[in-house]
């Protein structure tokens, strides 16, 4: 016999790596915590790897500073529709660099309930019986 968990005012972390993510990971975190009485912390990690390398150093700081305003603005449109229909507490952060480190830092920093992560990536990262020791 199992105990059911009863998550009340839940600190949610949505984690987003790529911009076609964005909207079924936050649709997927509003309903939650909408169940919940929940907050949203989205974190946008823009790894390095995804971007064109060029042999210009100029051009990719270029492309780097260019993405980064594609996400925010993106994020910053979304995060206002949600808080005005949703009535719901969302903070983000857009961070450039490596995935695994960002995370963890933002992990120790705001101490979530749950997070929230592409499944996909989360299978191609870790081996089931991983996952499963982690968990």
């Amino acid at each position: 016999m199992g105990v059911e968990p009863h998550l009340l005012d839940c600190n949610l972390l949505v984690i987003i790596e790529k911009r076609k993510q964005t909207n079924n990971l936050l649709i997927n975190a509003v309903n939650f915590a909408k169940r919940t009485n929940g907050t949203i912390n989205v974190l946008f990690v823009i790894n390095p790897t995804t971007l064109s390398t060029s042999e210009n150093p100029l051009n990719f700081i270029k492309s780097i500073e260019d993405e980064y305003s594609k996400i925010e603005n993106k994020l910053k449109k979304l995060i206002e529709i949600i808080r005005d229909q949703e009535k719901i507490g969302i903070a983000y952060k857009v961070e450039f660099g490596s995935l695994s480190t960002i995370v963890k830092t933002q992990i120790k920093k705001i101490n979530p309930d749950v997070i929230l992560i592409n499944y996909n990536r989360l299978k191609k990262t870790y081996s089931q019986e991983k996952l499963f020791q982690t968990i």
